[in-house]
Protein backbone atom coordinates (compact mmCIF):
# COMPACT_ATOMS: atom_id res chain seq x y z
CA UNK A 1 0.00 0.00 0.00
CA UNK A 2 1.04 3.57 -0.60
CA UNK A 3 2.78 5.34 2.33
CA UNK A 4 0.17 8.16 2.31
CA UNK A 5 -2.41 5.65 3.49
CA UNK A 6 -0.75 5.49 6.92
CA UNK A 7 -2.44 8.83 7.67
CA UNK A 8 -5.93 7.33 7.39
CA UNK A 9 -7.98 5.03 9.65
CA UNK A 10 -7.41 1.30 9.13
CA UNK A 11 -11.07 0.87 8.23
CA UNK A 12 -10.62 3.17 5.22
CA UNK A 13 -7.20 2.13 3.92
CA UNK A 14 -8.28 -0.68 1.59
CA UNK A 15 -10.90 1.38 -0.23
CA UNK A 16 -8.54 4.37 -0.46
CA UNK A 17 -5.94 2.03 -1.94
CA UNK A 18 -8.52 0.82 -4.49
CA UNK A 19 -9.40 4.41 -5.37
CA UNK A 20 -5.72 5.22 -5.93
CA UNK A 21 -5.47 2.21 -8.25
CA UNK A 22 -8.49 3.46 -10.21
CA UNK A 23 -6.85 6.87 -10.63
CA UNK A 24 -3.73 5.09 -11.90
CA UNK A 25 -5.88 3.35 -14.54
CA UNK A 26 -7.17 6.60 -16.01
CA UNK A 27 -4.04 8.71 -15.46
CA UNK A 28 -1.01 6.46 -14.95
CA UNK A 29 1.47 9.35 -15.03
CA UNK A 30 -0.16 11.27 -12.17
CA UNK A 31 1.90 11.21 -9.00
CA UNK A 32 -0.09 11.38 -5.76
CA UNK A 33 0.59 14.08 -3.19
CA UNK A 34 -0.54 14.31 0.41
CA UNK A 35 -2.34 17.26 2.02
CA UNK A 36 -2.70 17.14 5.79
CA UNK A 37 -5.72 19.48 5.82
CA UNK A 38 -4.03 22.18 7.90
CA UNK A 39 -3.89 25.87 7.08
CA UNK A 40 -0.81 28.11 7.31
CA UNK A 41 -1.34 28.49 11.07
CA UNK A 42 -1.44 24.72 11.56
CA UNK A 43 -5.19 24.61 12.23
CA UNK A 44 -7.06 21.57 10.89
CA UNK A 45 -9.46 23.00 8.28
CA UNK A 46 -10.23 19.89 6.20
CA UNK A 47 -9.77 16.14 6.19
CA UNK A 48 -6.40 14.80 5.02
CA UNK A 49 -6.50 14.29 1.26
CA UNK A 50 -4.52 12.44 -1.38
CA UNK A 51 -4.28 14.74 -4.40
CA UNK A 52 -3.62 14.17 -8.08
CA UNK A 53 -2.90 16.66 -10.85
CA UNK A 54 -2.40 20.38 -10.31
CA UNK A 55 -3.82 23.75 -11.20
CA UNK A 56 -3.24 27.27 -9.90
CA UNK A 57 -5.69 27.91 -7.08
CA UNK A 58 -6.75 31.34 -5.85
CA UNK A 59 -7.01 31.31 -2.06
CA UNK A 60 -9.45 33.40 0.01
CA UNK A 61 -6.69 35.91 0.81
CA UNK A 62 -6.13 36.50 -2.93
CA UNK A 63 -2.82 34.64 -3.15
CA UNK A 64 -2.24 31.96 -5.78
CA UNK A 65 -0.59 28.58 -5.45
CA UNK A 66 -0.58 25.06 -6.83
CA UNK A 67 -3.42 22.81 -5.67
CA UNK A 68 -4.51 19.30 -6.55
CA UNK A 69 -7.10 18.94 -9.29
CA UNK A 70 -8.57 15.68 -7.95
CA UNK A 71 -8.52 14.81 -4.24
CA UNK A 72 -9.53 11.66 -2.40
CA UNK A 73 -10.44 11.90 1.27
CA UNK A 74 -12.15 9.85 3.94
CA UNK A 75 -14.57 11.24 6.48
CA UNK A 76 -16.75 9.92 9.30
CA UNK A 77 -19.47 8.63 6.94
CA UNK A 78 -17.46 7.47 3.95
CA UNK A 79 -15.40 9.10 1.22
CA UNK A 80 -15.22 12.24 -0.86
CA UNK A 81 -13.64 12.80 -4.24
CA UNK A 82 -13.04 16.48 -4.94
CA UNK A 83 -12.64 17.97 -8.41
CA UNK A 84 -11.15 21.43 -8.05
CA UNK A 85 -10.65 24.20 -10.55
CA UNK A 86 -13.82 23.58 -12.55
CA UNK A 87 -15.08 26.60 -14.44
CA UNK A 88 -18.62 25.23 -14.64
CA UNK A 89 -19.88 24.26 -11.17
CA UNK A 90 -22.89 22.42 -12.64
CA UNK A 91 -20.99 20.00 -14.90
CA UNK A 92 -20.30 17.26 -12.33
CA UNK A 93 -23.85 17.13 -11.07
CA UNK A 94 -25.41 17.29 -14.55
CA UNK A 95 -23.13 14.62 -15.95
CA UNK A 96 -22.86 12.13 -13.08
CA UNK A 97 -25.58 12.53 -10.43
CA UNK A 98 -28.12 10.18 -12.02
CA UNK A 99 -25.67 7.51 -13.23
CA UNK A 100 -22.89 7.18 -10.63
CA UNK A 101 -24.88 5.12 -8.11
CA UNK A 102 -25.67 5.69 -4.45
CA UNK A 103 -23.82 8.98 -3.93
CA UNK A 104 -24.25 12.72 -3.61
CA UNK A 105 -22.75 14.83 -6.39
CA UNK A 106 -22.21 18.55 -5.80
CA UNK A 107 -20.54 21.23 -7.88
CA UNK A 108 -17.08 19.96 -6.98
CA UNK A 109 -17.48 16.74 -4.98
CA UNK A 110 -18.64 13.14 -5.06
CA UNK A 111 -19.63 11.82 -1.63
CA UNK A 112 -20.34 8.15 -0.99
CA UNK A 113 -20.33 5.60 1.80
CA UNK A 114 -18.44 2.73 0.11
CA UNK A 115 -17.02 1.92 -3.30
CA UNK A 116 -19.51 -0.87 -3.87
CA UNK A 117 -22.30 1.76 -3.88
CA UNK A 118 -20.93 3.21 -7.15
CA UNK A 119 -21.19 2.17 -10.77
CA UNK A 120 -17.57 1.18 -11.47
CA UNK A 121 -17.43 2.25 -15.11
CA UNK A 122 -19.06 5.62 -14.33
CA UNK A 123 -16.58 6.12 -11.47
CA UNK A 124 -13.70 5.65 -13.92
CA UNK A 125 -15.32 8.22 -16.22
CA UNK A 126 -15.74 10.59 -13.24
CA UNK A 127 -12.04 10.24 -12.33
CA UNK A 128 -10.98 10.81 -15.92
CA UNK A 129 -13.21 13.87 -16.15
CA UNK A 130 -11.74 15.22 -12.92
CA UNK A 131 -8.15 14.80 -14.00
CA UNK A 132 -8.11 15.16 -17.74
CA UNK A 133 -11.24 16.55 -19.33
CA UNK A 134 -11.85 19.27 -16.74
CA UNK A 135 -8.24 20.41 -17.08
CA UNK A 136 -8.98 22.38 -20.25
Amino acid sequence: MHPFLQHFPDTKKQELHELMQLVAQVAPLETPSYYDGKNKEGKQVSNPTIGFGTYMHRYADGSMGPMFRLGISSNSVGFSIYVLGLKDKTSLKERFATVIGKAKVTGYCLQFKKLSDLNASVLLEFLQFGLIESNA
